[in-house]
């Protein structure tokens, strides 16, 4: 597993000669030559040229390491995520990066969604009366989609929502606004409300 941004270097990857002419491998190198799962997290964060560093690799079957050319083992699978498709920037990620064609198709590409029976299931095991906090976040969570592009509704609104109900002395509306709204426009947050107000949770 790696979690990629813009500065992340090539010897994150594939190693490097140290002073002593040794070589220093990495979790990468392990794993392309003798079999296993690499998970690439971010991958519409990394620099270009990094991405292009990997493509022969992906590709062809052979490796270019410091320490020499490395056939991929039969059983080698790179399984890349990010928040985007690889087709550039979106309002909820503005500085993420598209993929050239030549990486992307590199890639089969699968859409994973939120699984709303496993977000309930850990809010509900954090917080068992928090079901009506997150049936409102899910509702906002479909708005947004049309209403509020930018705003972010993932499960950990969920997640901190049902903590907070728990353990915190908040009203309901801190707690919307620390997990979700976090400094939204006023005239977007009226907006939000008056179409979807937040319910009442029983907190004794």
């Amino acid at each position: 597993y790696i979690s990629l941004n813009p500065q992340t270097p090539d010897s994150r990857l594939l190693g490097f000669l140290d002073a002593n002419g040794n070589y220093r491998d990495t979790v990468f190198h392990r794993l392309y030559s003798g079999g296993g799962v690499f998970c690439i997290d971010e991958l519409d964060n990394a620099s270009p040229s990094l991405l292009t560093t990997l493509n022969s690799m992906l590709e062809n079957g052979i490796g270019a390491f410091p320490s020499g050319m490395v056939d991929r083992h039969a059983d080698f699978v790179v399984v890349a995520t990010g928040n985007t498709v690889g087709k550039g920037a979106n309002p909820q990620f503005p500085e993420r990066r598209p993929f050239d064609a030549a990486f992307a198709e590199r890639f089969s590409y699968l859409e994973w969604g939120y699984d709303a029976r496993l977000e309930s299931a850990i809010a509900l095991g954090i917080n068992p009366k928090a079901e009506p906090w997150v049936a409102w976040v899910r509702k906002i969570r479909e708005w947004s989609k049309v209403n509020a592009p930018r705003l972010v509704v993932s499960p950990r609104a969920s997640f901190k929502g049902a903590d907070y109900l728990r353990d915190s002395t908040w009203k309901l509306e801190e707690i919307a606004e620390s997990v979700l709204f976090k400094g939204m426009e006023s005239d977007l947050r009226s907006s939000l409300l008056n179409s979807n107000p937040i319910p009442h949770v029983d907190r004794d």
